[in-house]
């Protein structure tokens, strides 16, 4: 019995017993996911090698989606404060490919503090405004996917921004950025 998998260079070669064969196949750990088709050829011969009988069988065989790693994509490396940082989650599987699935992210300050956690899906854009006042610094977003974890990192720029306004005969001034304010007024 010659038992392959169609479109692809796996076969085993096999012995019948009592009317019974078994194979097993190690698919390759970058083996992509779908379905495909196992066939098995079987030939019955005599001494001579002289062809009796024969037949073939096939059915499908699923090999399963296995997310190995997971990414970010960010719209920027460094965001000016009073923008938008924009990140899509990706995950690949085990050939490579796009994979779909839902990740924790966690957003740390710079000085490694939690500053929030979401779920995102594989696909979708999310955002989170740059606040004015927020720490300047590199910040981490923190990527969780079953078993699979990753940091990629963005740089809050520093920010020196002041607000103005008049209340009746007073000036107020208010420090609006994430440094302190030390231009001329």
């Amino acid at each position: 019995a010659e038992i392959f998998i169609e479109g692809l260079n796996l076969s085993s070669f096999n012995e019948i017993q009592q009317g019974l064969f078994t194979a097993n196949f190690k698919l390759p750990d970058n083996f992509p996911p779908g379905f495909f088709k196992i066939i098995a050829e079987v030939n019955d011969q005599d001494k001579n090698r002289n062809l009796l009988n024969q037949g073939r069988s096939s059915t499908a065989i699923r090999v399963k989606q296995v997310i190995k790693n997971a990414d970010l994509a960010l719209n920027a490396d460094s965001i000016v404060p009073g923008n938008k940082l924009l990140y899509t989650l990706i995950l690949y599987d085990q050939a490579g490919n796009s994979g779909t699935g839902e990740g924790q992210i966690s957003i740390y300050s710079p000085n490694n503090v939690l500053f929030s956690e979401k779920l995102a899906n594989t696909k979708e854009l999310n955002s989170i405004l740059i606040e004015t006042n927020f720490t300047p610094g590199y910040w981490k977003l923190n990527i969780k996917y079953e078993d699979i974890e990753k940091n990629k990192t963005f740089l809050v720029e520093e920010l020196e921004k002041a607000e103005y306004f008049l209340n009746g005969n007073e000036l107020y001034i208010k420090n609006i950025g994430n440094v302190q304010f030390n231009k001329p007024i």
